[in-house]
Protein backbone atom coordinates (compact mmCIF):
# COMPACT_ATOMS: atom_id res chain seq x y z
CA UNK A 1 0.00 0.00 0.00
CA UNK A 2 1.07 3.53 -0.72
CA UNK A 3 0.93 5.88 2.23
CA UNK A 4 0.02 9.13 0.46
CA UNK A 5 -0.23 11.29 3.58
CA UNK A 6 3.19 10.20 4.85
CA UNK A 7 4.74 10.72 1.40
CA UNK A 8 3.15 14.20 1.12
CA UNK A 9 4.56 15.19 4.52
CA UNK A 10 8.01 13.97 3.49
CA UNK A 11 7.82 15.96 0.27
CA UNK A 12 6.70 19.07 2.14
CA UNK A 13 9.48 18.76 4.73
CA UNK A 14 12.08 18.30 1.99
CA UNK A 15 10.84 21.42 0.18
CA UNK A 16 10.94 23.32 3.49
CA UNK A 17 14.60 22.40 3.95
CA UNK A 18 15.37 23.70 0.45
CA UNK A 19 13.46 26.99 0.36
CA UNK A 20 12.91 27.78 4.04
CA UNK A 21 9.87 27.51 6.26
CA UNK A 22 8.29 30.86 5.42
CA UNK A 23 8.41 30.36 1.67
CA UNK A 24 7.47 26.67 1.91
CA UNK A 25 4.21 27.61 3.65
CA UNK A 26 3.26 29.62 0.57
CA UNK A 27 3.97 26.81 -1.92
CA UNK A 28 1.30 24.59 -3.40
CA UNK A 29 1.63 20.82 -3.11
CA UNK A 30 2.57 20.66 -6.80
CA UNK A 31 5.29 23.28 -6.34
CA UNK A 32 6.71 21.36 -3.37
CA UNK A 33 6.81 18.17 -5.42
CA UNK A 34 8.60 19.92 -8.28
CA UNK A 35 11.20 21.39 -5.90
CA UNK A 36 11.73 18.00 -4.28
CA UNK A 37 12.21 16.33 -7.68
CA UNK A 38 14.65 19.02 -8.85
CA UNK A 39 16.58 18.61 -5.60
CA UNK A 40 16.85 14.85 -5.97
CA UNK A 41 17.66 14.78 -9.69
CA UNK A 42 19.49 18.09 -10.15
CA UNK A 43 16.99 19.26 -12.76
CA UNK A 44 13.42 18.93 -13.98
CA UNK A 45 11.83 19.24 -17.42
CA UNK A 46 8.27 20.28 -18.19
CA UNK A 47 7.35 16.73 -19.20
CA UNK A 48 8.64 15.42 -15.84
CA UNK A 49 6.67 18.07 -13.96
CA UNK A 50 3.60 17.09 -15.97
CA UNK A 51 3.93 13.42 -14.97
CA UNK A 52 4.83 14.26 -11.38
CA UNK A 53 1.87 16.56 -10.75
CA UNK A 54 -0.71 14.96 -13.03
CA UNK A 55 -1.36 18.36 -14.61
CA UNK A 56 -1.42 19.28 -18.28
CA UNK A 57 1.79 20.32 -20.05
CA UNK A 58 0.68 23.97 -19.99
CA UNK A 59 -0.12 23.91 -16.26
CA UNK A 60 3.18 22.15 -15.48
CA UNK A 61 5.02 24.86 -17.46
CA UNK A 62 3.18 27.57 -15.46
CA UNK A 63 4.22 25.92 -12.19
CA UNK A 64 7.87 25.88 -13.30
CA UNK A 65 7.71 29.47 -14.57
CA UNK A 66 6.19 30.57 -11.27
CA UNK A 67 9.06 28.96 -9.37
CA UNK A 68 11.54 30.79 -11.64
CA UNK A 69 9.72 34.08 -10.92
CA UNK A 70 10.02 33.36 -7.19
CA UNK A 71 13.78 32.80 -7.57
CA UNK A 72 13.59 29.12 -6.57
CA UNK A 73 14.40 27.61 -9.97
CA UNK A 74 16.44 28.83 -12.94
CA UNK A 75 15.66 28.09 -16.59
CA UNK A 76 18.39 26.62 -18.83
CA UNK A 77 18.05 26.41 -22.61
CA UNK A 78 20.49 26.55 -25.52
CA UNK A 79 18.00 28.16 -27.92
CA UNK A 80 14.28 29.07 -28.17
CA UNK A 81 11.97 26.05 -28.11
CA UNK A 82 14.83 23.77 -27.08
CA UNK A 83 13.38 20.30 -26.37
CA UNK A 84 16.23 19.72 -23.92
CA UNK A 85 15.55 22.84 -21.85
CA UNK A 86 15.40 22.25 -18.12
CA UNK A 87 14.91 23.90 -14.77
CA UNK A 88 17.40 23.69 -11.91
CA UNK A 89 17.39 24.89 -8.33
CA UNK A 90 18.69 28.42 -8.11
CA UNK A 91 21.98 28.83 -6.29
CA UNK A 92 21.60 30.59 -2.97
CA UNK A 93 22.97 34.09 -3.22
CA UNK A 94 23.27 36.81 -0.62
CA UNK A 95 23.00 39.51 -3.27
CA UNK A 96 20.61 38.53 -6.05
CA UNK A 97 21.17 41.84 -7.85
CA UNK A 98 24.69 40.75 -8.82
CA UNK A 99 23.37 37.93 -11.07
Amino acid sequence: RSNHSLRDKWIDSNATAIVGAILADQLSQDESRVINFASQHGKIKVREAERLTGRSWGKAKKILTSLVDQGILTFHSKYPRDPNSEYRLASPSKDKSSN
